[in-house]
């Protein structure tokens, strides 16, 4: 798990243009979320790279217009995606384009509700969320991460207990290892990543 001694982010760090190390890891960081969500918003495979590298760009430009009064780290990061991908779509001359089943009118391009919002949203939290889980694979052997995701999707403690061969008393503390783990795992990528 990542510890930081100092109360800098990440983007706090990268607007240090000397600072290499954070604007290589800004760059893998959010480059691995924005074609998650270019995926996500069904642009085609090979346009990914065009507009994930013109969403990088925009982002190493502009990194410094980024106002944490206005709001979170992401949802400035989305705006640019959104963007990214509406030019994309003007410049095949369409007036609209659905976008993983959500309308996107081009002459209304007002965000602050809309459902291209909820699900940049939504995919947020799961890419937060897998790649904690990524990171806490790493701190623990044996079973532990496999109990844990079967009593996530839902299944009976006797069923885990049987599959994994683990005392309920084992299978009850590692689930709440583990729980506990992939927790401040994602407080800490959190502040990483998306200062408050």
């Amino acid at each position: 798990m990542a510890n930081f001694d100092t109360r800098y982010t990440l983007i706090g760090r990268a607007l240090n243009l000397n600072d290499q190390d954070a604007w290589n890891e800004l760059h893998s960081t959010y480059e691995k979320f924005i074609y998650f969500l270019l995926r996500k918003l069904s642009v085609p495979e090979n346009d990914l790279d065009d507009l994930a590298q013109q969403a990088l760009c925009y982002l190493v430009k502009n990194l410094e217009k980024y106002d944490q009064s206005k709001g979170k780290f992401r949802n400035w990061l989305s705006q640019i995606v959104r963007t990214s991908v509406l030019m994309y779509h003007r410049k095949n001359k369409s007036n609209s384009t659905k976008l993983a089943g959500y309308t996107i009118s081009l002459e209304s391009e007002d965000s602050s509700h809309s459902d291209l919002d909820v699900l940049i949203h939504a995919q947020w939290e799961s890419y937060i969320s897998k790649l904690a889980l990524e990171r806490v694979r790493n701190n623990f052997r044996g079973v532990a991460v496999e109990a844990f995701e079967m009593a996530l999707n839902g299944e009976p403690k006797t069923a885990i207990i049987e599959k994994t061969g683990l005392s309920e008393g084992s299978v009850h503390t590692l689930r709440r290892r583990v729980k506990r783990s992939l927790m401040l795992e994602i407080k800490s990528i959190i502040s990483d990543l998306e200062p408050s």
